[in-house]
């Protein structure tokens, strides 16, 4: 659904739901063309200014110039913040803190996990992941169909390629590119190529090119050449040629 397609909705009736236990009274919205969304919580807070879609289901909180597209749940404690695009067919789960800062896009059917927390100005693209706990920092870009992991942190201003499993924190300033699999912790301004694999810890200031398997720490300021397998730990400000194995100090010559 566009912006410009998103139809101004009214209060038709309230009917009663069970809520943990108690009886809330649900307001149900009706458009002009009589199409109905499933329904607004009691507990909802919405601002005057924000736009549902249809059959969608709001539990939490919608800041100023929210737009919520068709087919969307917002669960109870979620805050989203002014200015926010959830895409048709999302999920952010019910939490007991749950915040999508202000201006972030979050594309069609994506899945936002219980008690996460989404800074300003990020973009996620369709049919990703972020699960419990986990922390995306302001000005972050998650590619299409990525899986972040419980409780991982990305630091501000990375960007994570399509289809890229995040299951350690990446610090700030990080390009992680396509298909890339993170199980170790990143560190800052590092740029990992296409297809990689990281498995152990890598530092800051660092290119990893494609398809590289990392099998032993890395340190600062190292150039990586593609599809090198690294085994044995790199300290800094070594440049390691194409399709090198590492696997003792000798082989760092």
């Amino acid at each position: 659904m566009l912006f410009s397609e998103i139809k101004t909705w009214k209060c038709e009736e309230e009917v009663g739901i069970e809520i943990q236990g108690e009886i809330k009274k649900t307001k149900v919205f009706k458009y002009s063309d009589n199409s109905f969304i499933v329904g607004v919580s009691g507990l909802a807070v919405i601002d005057d200014s924000a736009n549902i879609g249809n059959q969608c289901n709001i539990v939490g909180t919608l800041e100023r110039d929210a737009i919520i597209n068709d087919g969307s749940y917002i669960g109870m404690g979620v805050i989203v913040g002014e200015g926010v695009y959830v895409g048709k067919g999302c999920a952010i789960q019910s939490s007991v803190f749950c915040d999508i800062g202000d201006n972030v896009m979050i594309d069609k059917e994506c899945v936002i996990g219980l008690n996460c927390r989404i800074g300003d100005s990020i973009r996620i693209a369709g049919r990703s992941v972020i699960n419990d706990n986990a922390f995306i920092c302001d000005y972050v870009k998650v590619g299409i169909e990525c899986v972040v992991a419980d409780g991982v942190m990305i630091g501000k201003n990375s960007s994570v390629g399509m289809k890229s499993i995040i299951n350690a924190n990446v610090s700030d300033d990080n390009i992680i590119e396509t298909n890339v699999v993170v199980n170790a912790a990143i560190g800052h301004d590092n740029f990992i190529e296409s297809g990689c694999i990281i498995d152990a810890d890598v530092g800051n200031h660092n290119k990893i090119c494609v398809n590289c398997k990392i099998n032993a720490s890395v340190g600062d300021n190292n150039y990586i050449h593609g599809e090198c397998v690294i085994n044995f730990p790199i300290d800094n400000e070594r440049e390691i040629d194409y399709h090198k194995v590492v696997g003792q100090l000798s082989d760092l010559d």
